[in-house]
């Protein structure tokens, strides 16, 4: 006598069991088999409703990362994490499985397999939100004092160039820490300002990933198209008026210098060793921080999104692989304008460039420079999940 057909409700709970104890098998291979690899169905072992398909498929996807590592390290905590999390954003709540009794309301049954990757990255997203929300900060740093050296023994001090780094943290927070290791820390009186800038792709980008980790930014097309269709400069783009609020503050033009590329800061500063920008990151994970941006936006202050991202999500993405994001060729003749204005208003400033001016003249797209156009939603699903499971790509 054949076997009776299982029950595909009890079979969908051994399949979650499944996964919860590490499992890997795709549910469509559990339809066809009619089994779970490793466990008895059980009709009456769990009527509690079932997970959605995307909660699922994550947890299914981060047990192949964790077998891949061959560590044998599986924490089923992780599961009960993604199962108590609620897509955020717009989409269904819960997708049913196919093969179940079909519902008279609701979305269609889906194989959790062939769920796109925005799909899944709703639910990666909101447990790496709901995980950093729950995290303490560090207090807000305070500079120490300065020690000040005065008499015989200052005397016989070499006299040090006093200067302070301006621009945004994703190209001077490098550049701090590696001067501190090389023991120069900025401040000091009579300070000149160093504008920290890069060629004119490289600070649209950064302006856009600065925007990210203020807050809730647009997608990068969308930014993207808006500031060129202003045929306008991007606000955190704009050397020449960073270089003017601080001239202000500092005393005019000559306190303030425009650095295009940072590396001349050792011959300026008298260091010995290399000084370099820090490279920008993936694009990848400039996307998985403004999305997770967009969760965070529910469920704290503006002031503490901030610092989760730059904080707590953005040091665990340092490293990861991936291509940068680099401006569309589409972009060109908009980007030599505003690179080539940008131009005119330091010269017209008065104040001194560093670096091969060609940066912001003739300034590099997609077309010439490694990098992509914009992020894959394949690769930001990629670094989501291993970022969840505590590891990155090589």
């Amino acid at each position: 006598m054949a076997d009776p057909t299982p029950d595909p409700v009890a079979l969908a709970h051994a399949w979650v069991a499944h996964l919860v104890d590490g499992g890997t098998t795709p549910w469509t291979d559990v339809l066809a088999a009619g089994s779970v690899p490793g466990r008895v169905l059980d009709a009456e072992a769990d009527t509690a409703p079932l997970p959605g398909a995307q909660q699922l498929e994550v947890v299914r996807q981060l047990n192949a990362r964790s077998a891949a590592d061959g560590h044998g390290t599986h924490d089923p905590r992780l599961a009960a994490e993604v199962f108590a999390v609620a897509p955020p954003g717009r989409g269904a709540l819960d997708l049913p499985l196919v093969g179940l009794p079909a519902r008279t309301y609701g979305a269609r049954p889906v194989d959790p397999a062939a769920l796109p990757a925005p799909e899944l990255l709703r639910v990666a997203t909101g447990v790496l939100a709901e995980r950093l929300v729950g995290e303490l900060l560090p207090d807000e740093p305070t500079e120490p004092a300065a020690r000040r050296v005065t008499g015989a023994v200052a005397r016989h001090l070499p006299r040090r160039r006093a200067f302070r780094l301006a621009g945004p943290a994703v190209r001077v927070d490098g550049l701090r820490h590696r001067l501190a290791e090389l023991g120069r820390r900025p401040g000091g009186r009579d300070a000149t300002t160093y504008v920290v800038g890069a060629g004119m792709g490289r600070l649209v980008t950064d302006a856009w990933t600065t925007r990210v980790l203020d807050g809730a930014a647009p997608s990068w097309p969308e930014w993207l198209a808006t500031w060129a269709d202003r045929d306008a400069c991007p606000r955190r783009a704009d050397l020449a008026a960073t270089a003017d609020a601080w001239a202000e503050r500092s005393g005019g033009p000559g306190r303030v210098e425009v650095l295009l590329d940072p590396g001349v800061l050792a011959d300026l500063l008298a260091v010995r060793g290399p000084v370099r920008t820090t490279p920008a990151m993936p694009a990848a994970a400039v996307e998985l921080l403004r999305q997770v941006s967009g969760v965070l936006g529910v469920l704290v202050d503006r002031p503490r999104r901030s610092r989760l991202l730059t904080e707590g999500l953005r040091p665990r993405l340092v490293g990861a692989a991936g291509p940068p994001l680099v401006v569309p060729a589409a972009y060109a003749d908009w980007l030599t304008r505003r690179g080539q204005g940008l131009l005119g208003d330091l010269r017209a400033g008065g104040y001194r460039v560093h670096g091969p001016t060609d940066l912001l003249e003739h300034p590099l797209t997609d077309a010439s420079v490694p990098g992509v156009g914009e992020p894959d939603d394949d690769r930001v699903l990629a670094l989501a999940l291993d970022t969840l499971a505590d590891r990155r790509t090589p």
